[in-house]
């Protein structure tokens, strides 16, 4: 990062646009991830604060926007939920189209059946909901009626439920006209059948408490 190979990258996917090279991906990842347990304050936030400044978040949204088509879909969501360290840098992956490309390729995941891209994409969703603003953007794009679509596409696989009942209680958190919302859509119906489905899928159980908690507190 000193020899600001943070720009070198950049340069390279800006070279490269909708050509993407793994290596660039996984470089990123590697540099944002913290794995010297001797440091008592990791700088990888740091890195992701400058990875953003210089606008990473706006090549790798290029790459979302490609849709699923690209071969570097799941390399792209990954890397940018790396980069995704706090609210500023999420509010500016949904100011660059994020959030509307997400939920197109969430769509389009459903649609061809394809649980590795609908899995990767919804952790992305779920980090982007740590803004408030981005909660709005979500829920005012259809996103809880997209989900549960997913839902109902993936309904005999836990692992992909569960990545969709953790956004639903993001959104849902402390807003009762969120959880009003994902009720309508069917959230309700999705944590009961999917517990009585899968009664061994402990994650998936433990998403669906969460859900029906946060669905709840807050409107009776």
């Amino acid at each position: 990062m000193e020899l600001k190979v943070d720009e070198l990258i950049l340069e390279i996917m800006s070279l490269h646009r909708h050509k993407g090279i793994q290596s660039l991906y996984d470089a990123v990842c590697a540099l944002l991830m913290p794995d010297d347990d001797r440091v008592v304050a990791s700088q990888v936030y740091g890195y992701a604060r400058k990875f953003a400044k210089i606008g990473i978040a706006e090549a790798l949204v290029d790459s979302l926007s490609a849709g699923v088509s690209s071969h570097d879909l799941i390399s792209a969501c990954i890397t940018l939920r790396a980069v995704a360290v706090n609210d500023e840098i999420c509010k500016s992956i949904a100011e660059k189209g994020g959030i509307d490309a997400l939920l197109r390729c969430i769509d389009d995941s459903g649609e061809q059946g394809d649980k590795a891209v609908a899995k990767v994409c919804c952790s992305l969703l779920l980090k982007l909901t740590g803004s408030d603003a981005n909660k709005s953007a979500i829920v005012g794009k259809g996103g809880m009626d997209k989900l549960i679509k997913l839902s109902a596409r993936f309904a005999d696989d836990p692992s992909v439920l569960q990545e969709i009942m953790s956004i639903i209680s993001v959104l849902s958190l402390r807003s009762p006209d969120n959880a009003a919302r994902a009720i309508e859509a069917g959230a309700g119906d999705l944590a009961i059948q999917a517990m009585e489905k899968f009664p061994a899928a402990h994650q998936m159980q433990r998403n669906s408490c969460l859900m029906i908690r946060n669905l709840v507190v807050r409107n009776p």
